[in-house]
């Protein structure tokens, strides 16, 4: 099954830019959490996605949600481009690659 491989491929760089996000701000020191926390639980969503995608059993579930938590990566590739979108955008790319790779049955 070479469409969990990439899932959890892009669900642990989802996660890797979440962290990365995480640092920044908490670096900066000029918002609290509770200011990202949206932003962090939005970021957050398309991973469990991904990882959900890779230990669903059926094909066509796990297609519609690696495809959706490709479009959320995308989104928030897009509005983020500036500061930490080049890795969702990314992540989202490779789940397209693994939503492509699911086994049709």
């Amino acid at each position: 099954m070479a469409h969990r491989r990439w899932a959890i491929v892009s669900s642990a760089l989802g996660l890797a830019t979440l962290t990365v996000y995480l640092t920044v701000i908490s670096i900066q020191g000029d918002s609290s959490i509770w200011e990202v926390f949206p932003w962090a639980v939005l970021m957050i969503v398309p991973a469990i996605l991904t990882t959900y995608a890779a230990i669903f059993p059926e094909g066509r579930v796990a297609t519609h949600l690696l495809y959706g938590s490709a479009a959320l990566y995308g989104l928030i590739g897009f509005v983020s481009i500036w500061s930490v979108g080049f890795g969702f955008l990314l992540a989202g790319a490779l789940a397209v690659v693994a939503a492509g790779r699911v086994p049709r049955v």
